[in-house]
């Protein structure tokens, strides 16, 4: 990883960290776009999806949470923006489609992503010490969905 790069993250990261979302995004872009093949590239475009997350636009975030999984489904999680995740960046980018789309009450279509998301036991967050997969943030969102709905 190139010095370039990795400072082009880190300042659009920090953007995003201070609710500039527009700066971030802008700053991921450019990272995407001039370094396509960096290993910070699927890092980048997952923090795009998350910044239109933030910015209350989960239709936007799901058009770059596809474009993790169509041209990055290999990819990584990076330390430098995420020091307690670890494994497959897709994983965690299907946990985050399934929070867009169950906000925007799609549950099947969330379904669909948990069934991918299963599959892959390996990649988790650090929370209270405590190896907790996206399998799992995945299985207890629709639980908690499907119960909410049964209480209504």
């Amino acid at each position: 990883m190139r010095e370039f790069e990795i400072n082009l993250f880190t300042k659009a990261l920090s953007c995003a960290q201070e609710e500039r979302f527009i700066e971030a995004i802008e700053g991921f872009r450019e990272l995407i776009d001039t370094c396509p093949e960096s290993d910070l590239a699927d890092d980048a475009c997952y923090n795009i999806g998350l910044s239109y997350i933030l910015m209350n636009q989960p239709i936007k975030a799901l058009k770059f949470f596809q474009k993790v999984l169509d041209e990055y489904p290999d990819g990584t999680i990076s330390v430098l923006g995420a020091e307690d995740e670890y494994g497959l960046t897709a994983s965690k980018t299907r946990y985050a489609m399934m929070n867009c789309l169950c906000s925007l009450n799609k549950v099947p279509n969330a379904k669909e992503i948990y069934a991918e998301l299963k599959k892959d036991q390996d990649s988790y967050i650090i929370k209270f010490e405590k190896k907790i997969t996206f399998a799992s943030l995945g299985h207890n969102l629709l639980f908690r969905i499907e119960n909410e709905s049964v209480i209504k």
